[in-house]
């Protein structure tokens, strides 16, 4: 969009504060924002591939916008997207977005020949079938996530819960630019009975196994499997910060979901980060973190197996008891590893454990 503002009214020998609150400049301001907002519902309706191309350009400042003018706010509601996990055809294709099957009969007899208009497949990540408004995402989860928004703030830190959540047919959205923190809040003010939650902050029960199977109670200790689970991360972490939950993650592969994840409750979360950019500083990983153990991980399985078979030597130290306190902190090392979760001391002690790891099972696998 190109154009020239001409005005003889406005005051340039001020300081720029007064400026801002001229009221000439203001009115100006507003037809601005005004055709530009109109511009790019223009855009969304006519080309919405260009519009996405765009918008990776644009996001930032259209979001500004809402976010500091109301008018502009109204103008571009409906055609503010978010690149998402969906995918037309993976979890119930969009009614709007598909092109009706049309066939006739052909001059030849029977055939029926099929003459709806062909869509060549496209490899561009830009594809419509990618990003979504918060509208669509509503109306399309309506009757699995009713009044839900999944999403994550970065893809690399938080694929393992993104993974977690599209293998069970959860939608989620990508609000990762550095404007997406206070958007989140103006988003919850906007649908105020919409749930806004971060893919760690906590599991919905769609992606936890109801099986009662890891509750039966084990006749040699008189404690389920959960509980053993529990009692052995507690006593080989031994850190009262960090609270320990069991569940078991529905997967058809055991192996899918990670043996366990760091999960950081959403209160909190926001907390520490609003206390960072008050005080100018970066978000320090929270001390105070929950994490959940997957008991349907044959690892965590074999760990309960593994604790159980403990012989104490005359040292009055049981070799596989250390090896399953050892494993309990690699299990966890890696959960913070997946979160970034790490600093300086912590991923040199992550290093010497797994080298003692490695030695005790090269010891086992040559003895």
């Amino acid at each position: 969009m190109r154009g020239v503002i001409d005005s003889t009214d406005i005051p340039l020998n001020v300081s720029r504060s007064a400026l801002q609150t001229d009221r000439t400049v203001r009115k100006i301001a507003d037809y601005v924002s005004r055709k530009v907002g109109d511009r790019l519902k223009e855009l969304y309706r006519d080309n919405r591939e260009e519009y996405i191309s765009v918008w990776q350009d644009v996001a930032t400042f259209v979001k500004f916008g809402a976010l500091n003018d109301e008018k502009f706010k109204k103008q571009v509601e409906d055609i503010t997207i978010y690149r998402t996990t969906y995918k037309a055809g993976e979890q119930g294709s969009n009614p709007a977005s598909e092109t009706a099957a049309v066939q006739v009969q052909s001059q030849e007899g029977d055939a029926w020949q099929d003459v709806a208009p062909s869509q060549a497949p496209t490899s561009d990540p830009l594809s419509t079938s990618h990003y979504t408004t918060i509208k669509e995402y509503l109306e399309r989860n309506k009757d699995r996530q009713q009044n839900r928004v999944f999403y994550c703030t970065d893809a690399v830190a938080q694929s393992t819960y993104v993974e977690l959540h599209k293998n069970q047919g959860l939608e989620v959205l990508f609000m990762d630019s550095f404007i997406d923190t206070h958007f989140i809040s103006f988003l919850e003010r906007e649908y105020s009975e919409v749930k806004f939650s971060r893919v760690d902050a906590d599991l919905d029960t769609i992606l936890i196994d109801q099986n009662k199977a890891a509750e039966i109670v084990d006749p040699k200790t008189n404690k389920t499997r959960s509980e053993l689970v529990k009692e052995l991360f507690e006593l080989a972490l031994n850190n009262p910060k960090v609270t320990i939950r069991t569940e078991a993650l529905k997967s058809d592969d055991p192996q899918g979901p990670p043996p366990a994840m760091v999960l950081l409750p959403e209160f909190m979360r926001r907390m520490a980060e609003m206390s960072a950019m008050m005080q100018q500083q970066t978000v320090q990983f929270p001390e105070e973190h929950t994490l959940l153990v997957n008991t349907a991980h044959p690892l965590i399985q074999n760990l309960v197996n593994l604790s159980q078979g403990t012989i104490i030597q005359g040292s009055g130290k049981s070799p596989t008891g250390e090896m399953a306190n050892l494993i309990c902190h690699h299990v966890y090392d890696l959960a913070l590893m997946a979160q970034k979760g790490f600093d300086a001391e912590g991923m040199k002690s992550f290093v010497e454990r797994s080298n003692q790891v490695l030695t005790r099972l090269t010891e086992g696998a040559t003895a």
